[in-house]
C-alpha cells in the first residue's frame, strides 16, 4: 500500500483522495449503521464503536469482529494499529508516532492476545521519510520496530502470518 507524506503547498489530487479513501477506516456507531452503507466493497473495513472492532466486508458480506485493535505502547503520540483475521491470516497493519533512537528496537503497541502469532514474526517498516527499517511481531504480542536514524517518525506497520 503506498504511503505519501504531504509538506505544505501541496495540492490534494482526486488520486491523493482515491488512495486516502481506500486506506481509511470507517468509524460507525452500530451493527446498522455500517448496514446502511451502500454497496460496499470487498476489503472495505468500519470500525463499530458498540464493540470495539473492525469488521471487514469480504466478497459478499461482513465479516464481524474480524479486527481489533492494538494498544500502543507509553511514548508513542499518535496512530493506530489493527489486527485482522481473514481467510486463515492475521493481518497486523498501521501507523504509529514517536521518536526513536537510531537503530534500537522500540515497542510500539501490543496485539490482544486473540490475534498473535505462535512464534516471532519479522516485518519490514516504512517511515514517513522514506527510511525502510525492520519490526517484528513477537508470540507474546509485543509489536517491535527499529528506525536506521535517530527522531520523530512516522510508522507503518504491516505483518501478516498464518492463523
Amino acid at each position: 500500500m503506498t504511503y505519501k507524506d504531504f509538506t505544505a503547498g501541496d495540492i490534494f489530487t482526486a488520486d491523493d483522495a482515491d488512495l486516502l479513501m481506500r486506506q481509511g477506516l470507517i468509524v460507525v456507531a452500530d451493527q446498522a449503521a455500517r448496514d446502511a452503507i451502500i454497496a460496499p466493497t470487498e476489503g472495505m473495513r468500519v470500525y463499530r464503536l458498540d464493540t470495539h472492532a473492525v469488521d471487514i466486508h469480504g466478497q459478499y458480506e461482513w465479516e464481524t469482529g474480524a479486527g481489533v485493535v492494538c494498544a500502543l505502547d507509553s511514548g508513542m503520540t499518535g496512530g493506530a494499529v489493527f489486527a485482522y483475521r481473514r481467510d486463515g491470516l492475521i493481518l497486523v497493519e498501521g501507523y504509529v508516532s514517536g521518536t526513536f533512537v537510531a537503530n534500537v528496537t522500540t515497542n510500539v503497541c501490543n496485539v490482544p492476545a486473540t490475534h498473535r502469532p505462535r512464534d516471532t514474526r519479522g516485518h519490514p517498516t516504512a517511515w514517513s521519510n522514506g527510511e525502510l527499517g525492520w519490526g517484528w511481531v513477537h508470540s507474546g504480542g509485543n509489536v517491535a520496530v527499529r528506525k536506521p536514524t535517530a527522531g520523530a517518525g512516522n510508522c507503518y506497520v504491516q505483518a501478516v502470518y498464518i492463523d
